[in-house]
């Protein structure tokens, strides 16, 4: 509930890199550890066919749930990033949002680059903190955020994959005091 999304912005850049389809059909995202949906259904609203893969069968539930019952577009999977079982180039997107450093990024990057259709995308995302600001600091440090990166951090990725951008988008998330508390 208190996890914040994904800025619009960040989203269409992501997407401006993925091709569309040959045959016209949707363009499909495998969105690993997905947990409870967040991005995949932005990726849904976006017009993408999204398979949520996570080991938690209870965050898949919740990610069912989040979405309209008569909103088509979204499947779920267990299973382990490193071992989807899905089929070889699958997919047009995968997305990683929050959970990279839960996978094995060698054994991860071999799997992305499996599902990865021929000039497919893989978009690994993160929500920081800003702790320029010195009330998000202290909280940051109450709280033992671990979602807090140096400006110049660049993920792992294990060979089939190659970094070739990055993107920062500043945005904010206004929520009530007691949000924050909780």
């Amino acid at each position: 509930r208190l996890r914040p999304g994904y800025p619009g912005a960040a989203l269409e850049a992501m997407l401006a890199h993925v091709h569309v389809r040959s045959d016209g059909g949707p363009r499909r995202a495998v969105d690993l550890g997905a947990g409870t949906g967040k991005l995949s259904w932005a990726l849904v609203e976006r017009g993408l066919e999204v398979t949520a893969v996570d080991t938690s069968a209870a965050m898949l539930e919740t990610a069912l749930r989040r979405g309209e019952t008569d909103a088509p577009g979204l499947t779920t999977r267990l299973a382990p990033a490193e071992a989807t079982g899905l089929p070889a180039a699958s997919a047009e997107l995968v997305t990683v949002a929050q959970a990279w450093h839960w996978f094995d990024a060698q054994a991860a990057s071999a799997e992305v680059a499996r599902l990865l259709a021929p000039g497919g995308v893989v978009a690994l995302l993160w929500n920081m903190l800003d702790v320029t600001i010195p009330w998000v600091h202290r909280l940051s440090r109450i709280m033992h955020a671990g979602d807090i990166h140096r400006e110049d951090f660049l993920p792992t990725v294990g060979a089939g994959l190659e970094l070739t951008g990055r993107s920062v988008h500043q945005w904010e998330d206004p929520m009530p005091t007691q949000d924050v508390i909780d």
